[in-house]
C-alpha cells in the first residue's frame, strides 16, 4: 500500500511514523490509583519494552494494540484500536485510526502524548497532512508482573511478542544470513490506516514461503471496490539470501467470490523487501512498515522444515 507520510530519516527507528512530544524529561514517574508506584525510567532499565501489548478498550469493549520499538533509550509508540470511540467522538462518520508518538525518551514513558489520525469516512488512506485529529495521553505504567498500563484510562496491557526481544544490540543482523531464524508469525501496524498486518514465514536452508494478512486491505478496495477490504498476499519459493529484495503478490476477494483464485494474475505486486533491524524485528523497506516475532516463543531449532 503506498505511504501517505511525511518524509523521515531513513533510520530503522524513522519508520514507525510522526513525531510526538514527551511532557518532559528525566525519570518521571508512572503511578496508577492502586499499587505501588513504578519509576518508569529504572523500571524500563530493568526489561525490554519493545515489543506488541495487547489490552481490552473497557470503554467500548474493542481490543487495542500498543507496539512499542526501543533503541538507545529512545521509543516509537503506536496505537491501533479496532474501533477507537474517540474518533467517533468527534465524526461519526470516521473508520478507526491510528495513534503514534516518536521519539519519546524511555525515562519520560510514563509522562508523553500519542497524536490520534482518524481515517475518515470517504479515506482508505489516513492523509497526514492534514495533522492529528487530536491527542490521547501516552502515560505508561510499566507494572511489576511484566505488563504495562496507560495510566489515563486505566487500560491494562498483555505483551503478545516474544519476550526475548530486546531495545538495543550492537550485534549487526543479515535479514540474508541462513543461520538466522526467521520462521514464525510476526506482527505489525498499517501506518497508511491503522489495520494489523502478520508476516508469516516458513523457511528452509533454501527458500521461504511467505504471507502477509492484513485484517483491512484498503489497496483492495482501490483495486476491486469491494467493501469487506479481504484479500492475501503471497511470495513463494523465495531465495533465502533474497529477502531484502523480493515481491509479493497481492490478491483481493472480489464482490462475487467465495475463494480466492491463485491461477490468475495477482491484483497487485507489493514490495517485500526487508531488513532484520535485530533478532525477532523486521522491517518491510518499502512502505517502511515493522513488524515484531510473536511466535514461535520456544527455543526451537534454526530450521523447522
Amino acid at each position: 500500500q503506498a505511504a501517505h507520510l511525511p518524509a523521515m530519516e531513513s533510520s530503522p527507528m524513522s519508520m514507525m511514523g510522526i513525531a510526538a512530544s514527551a511532557k518532559g524529561s528525566g525519570s518521571g514517574i508512572a503511578s496508577g490509583k492502586s499499587g505501588k508506584s513504578v519509576k518508569s525510567g529504572k523500571s524500563a532499565k530493568l526489561r525490554s519494552l519493545t515489543g506488541v501489548y495487547q489490552a481490552i478498550d473497557t470503554e467500548d469493549g474493542s481490543p487495542q494494540d500498543l507496539s512499542i520499538f526501543c533503541n538507545e533509550d529512545i521509543c516509537d509508540v503506536t496505537l491501533k484500536d479496532s474501533r477507537f470511540s474517540t474518533c467517533d467522538k468527534i465524526d461519526q462518520d470516521t473508520n478507526g485510526g491510528v495513534g503514534i508518538a516518536k521519539g519519546i525518551p524511555q525515562g519520560s514513558i510514563g509522562n508523553f502524548t500519542i497524536d490520534l489520525y482518524c481515517l475518515e469516512q470517504d479515506e482508505t488512506v489516513i492523509d497526514f497532512s492534514k495533522g492529528p485529529t487530536t491527542t490521547l495521553q501516552g502515560d505508561i505504567e510499566i507494572l511489576p508482573e511484566g505488563g504495562l498500563r496507560r495510566t489515563g484510562p486505566r487500560f491494562f496491557y498483555a505483551k503478545t511478542t516474544v519476550p526475548e526481544i530486546k531495545d538495543a544490540t550492537s550485534k549487526v543482523f543479515d535479514v540474508n544470513d541462513r543461520s538466522v531464524n526467521i520462521n514464525g508469525d510476526f506482527r505489525g501496524i498499517d501506518l497508511n490506516d491503522g489495520s494489523i498486518q502478520s508476516l508469516r514465514f516458513v523457511c528452509t536452508l533454501h527458500s521461504c514461503d511467505i504471507e502477509l494478512y492484513d485484517t483491512s486491505f484498503s489497496t483492495c478496495k482501490d483495486l476491486v471496490g469491494q467493501s469487506f477490504y479481504t484479500g492475501v498476499g503471497v511470495a513463494k519459493n523465495v531465495l533465502r539470501d533474497s529477502l531484502d529484495n523480493f515481491d509479493i503478490d497481492l490478491y483481493c476477494m472480489g464482490k462475487e467470490d467465495r475463494e480466492i483464485d491463485y491461477d490468475r494474475d495477482p491484483d497487485q505486486i507489493l514490495t517485500g523487501n526487508l531488513v532484520l533491524d535485530r533478532d525477532g524485528i523486521l522491517h518491510r523497506t518499502g512502505p517502511g512498515f515493522s513488524y515484531i516475532k510473536q511466535s514461535p516463543k520456544e527455543n526451537d531449532d534454526t530450521y523447522s522444515v
